[in-house]
């Protein structure tokens, strides 16, 4: 069923003025226009909506019934169009968030839904390594962070959850239940490793002479897990980054201990970012590091004390 604006507004108007003379009038129509867009509506919906008596026009029981609701449609309507008059003439605030791979995959919903009622601001996400992000938080580039490390002109810096990193395969390659992977072990490894992650991974090795064989190094976008199941690799990643493809059992992941690979994600914002909309994106972002904390699926534990 199509209904027009147009036939609603001239039923609505002529209910109210109960007269189509008046309703004319009003909209500024011929009577016959106005009759006829009465008369479209009424077959469109198949029922007579109104009737004529001696005093002008008055509603059948259809249109009695049908005119709360006419009336709910063109309110919605119009408030739909004072929103978007209000977007227009508004200037718009604008918000860009870098986030690791792993955070953007995992806030980016969230944060989109809790900025989805500020119809001022335009906010963009984008996946950046944690070097990069502080250079482009240092340039200005950047009004909000979320990476590996505190950003030094940060006005307010929140720690907000730690990560273990995890060996991540195919299921081939692991095995079931295994949870932890000693250190060590990662040196009969073929892996493929992000440039960033793997210089922790090497400071690491340096002290026991540990060699590790790394077939490849790719930006952590292009760590995807047909790569890992086509070359026969495991990678050294956070476990959120592939978390859906772990639950599903397409992936196994056993988190790396003796020692362990725990790196804190902070909240890193700009000076000159409006406070409310450092409290909004906060907002989404610790309650969601929360609720992901409390129910492990993430493998995300509580930042450390101080």
């Amino acid at each position: 069923m199509s209904l027009d604006f147009r036939w609603l507004r001239a039923f609505t108007m002529v209910a109210h003025e109960g007269s189509f003379v008046a309703a004319a009038q009003r909209l500024h129509l011929s009577q016959p226009a106005l009759g006829q867009q009465v008369r479209k509506l009424e077959e469109q919906l198949d029922a007579v909506l109104l009737e004529r008596h001696a005093r002008g026009v008055r509603l059948t029981p259809a249109g009695t019934l049908f005119l709360p609701h006419a009336e709910a449609i063109l309110d919605h309507v119009a408030a739909a169009e004072q929103l978007l008059r209000r977007r227009v003439s508004t200037r718009c605030r604008k918000l860009v968030l870098g986030a690791t791979p792993a955070a953007a995959r995992a806030f980016g919903p969230h944060i989109m839904a809790a900025c989805a009622g500020e119809l001022d601001l335009e906010l963009a996400i984008r996946s950046v390594l944690t070097a990069p992000a502080l250079e482009q938080f240092a340039d200005s580039k950047l009004d909000l962070a979320l990476c590996y490390l505190p950003a030094p002109r940060a006005a307010r810096v929140v720690p907000l959850y730690q990560e273990a990193f995890c060996l991540v395969g195919p299921a081939a390659l692991l095995a079931e239940g295994q949870t932890t992977v000693p250190f060590r072990q990662l040196a009969g490894v073929r892996l493929i490793l992000d440039p960033t992650n793997r210089i922790l991974v090497e400071e690491l090795c340096r002290p026991d002479n540990i060699a590790l064989d790394v077939v490849a190094e790719i930006e952590p976008g292009g760590i995807t897990p047909d790569l890992l199941e086509q070359s026969g690799c495991c990678s050294i990643l956070s476990r959120a980054l592939f978390a859906d493809e772990i639950a599903a059992g397409r992936l196994r992941c056993a988190r790396i201990v003796d020692p362990s690979l725990n790196r804190t994600v902070y909240f890193n914002a700009r000076a000159d970012v409006p406070v409310h909309d450092v409290e909004l994106v906060l907002g989404a972002v610790a309650a969601r590091a929360s609720a992901e904390i409390a129910s492990g699926a993430r493998g995300w534990m509580p930042p450390s004390p101080g």
